[in-house]
């Protein structure tokens, strides 16, 4: 078991104890996080006070003390508990807030790079803390839901132009229910890899038929981007160079590999080069595999 796993239930058993829900017919609800990658860091630990159930019938929060999951472990469907089993009020819901505990100065959330030096994450005083994610969802009564929220680090972390040993954190979440979702897995031509002299392997998912484009958040609206993105590994095993982006809501998407994700920044339009573009489509509760070559 990993040790991020084994912590999200040692905070699912705290939070059956703490937590505060609603009276009348209820329902559970486990809320699980994941992760979209960096690649410039070996770890990324992000603190976490508390998740809110916003819906029809009222909010309901659960409150819980700090925890900081090393989020970059959880990639390629791995997820955690952030709550398990919440018994609140069987209806119609729609959003989902995390509580984060990344103040300025304070050292809660921090970076690992590649070199093992740790740096300050930290969201800008007057930011909100608590971020919201929409999700339409139904609870029946003396049922379970299960939903992931996907945290994307590439998209989230920007180096502080201030001080390039801190790091801003501007979370960007999506979330998924589990009964409503499936997954791209596949493999990446080595010759792709080894056609240039560095190369930050990654692949990129976009919903629909499109042509790839860099991370901008600030892009205007409307304009393609990715909904989430994989690293690409080495499995020692095959010597096959292979990736896994799940959690994904059914549908059309494109899957484009490129060699620069390094080069590419989360706050600005980059002109990245994608050598290997597919179109697949997923199922739910399925698994679609693609070779990018």
């Amino acid at each position: 078991m990993s040790r991020s796993l084994l912590h999200g239930m040692l905070w699912c058993c705290l939070l059956l104890l703490s937590g505060c829900g609603g009276s009348g017919s209820s329902t559970g609800l486990s809320v699980y996080i994941t992760d979209a990658p960096i690649d410039s860091a070996i770890g990324a630990n992000i603190g976490f006070t508390g998740v809110t159930v916003q819906g029809s019938g009222g909010v309901y929060a659960f409150q819980f003390s700090p925890v900081t999951p090393d989020l970059y472990q959880l990639q390629g469907g791995v997820e955690a508990f952030l709550i398990g089993d919440a018994q609140i009020p069987a209806g119609s819901y729609h959003a989902i807030s995390l509580d984060m505990n990344a103040a300025p100065g304070t050292g809660a959330s921090f970076l690992t790079l590649a070199d093992g030096t740790l740096h300050q994450i930290y969201i800008p005083t007057g930011e909100p803390t608590r971020i919201s994610v929409p999700i339409d969802f139904t609870l029946p009564t003396n049922g379970q839901v299960n939903i992931t929220i996907d945290f994307d680090l590439r998209k989230s972390i920007i180096q502080d132009p201030n001080d390039p040993t801190k790091f801003i954190l501007r979370p960007v979440l999506r979330a998924v229910n589990n009964d409503d979702q499936g997954t791209i897995s596949g493999i990446v031509s080595a010759s792709l890899i080894s056609a240039t002299t560095t190369c930050s392997p990654t692949v990129y998912v976009y919903r629909g038929d499109v042509t790839p484009t860099d991370v901008d958040v600030n892009a205007a609206p409307g304009t393609t981007q990715p909904v989430t993105s994989a690293l690409v590994g080495l499995n020692d095993t095959t010597g096959a160079f292979n990736f896994t982006a799940a959690f994904l809501p059914p549908g059309a998407y494109t899957v484009a590999f490129t060699c620069e994700a390094n080069l590419d920044f989360p706050d600005s339009a980059e002109n990245i080069a994608f050598t290997s573009i597919k179109h697949v489509t997923v199922s739910r509760n399925g698994n679609s595999v693609v070779t990018l070559d």
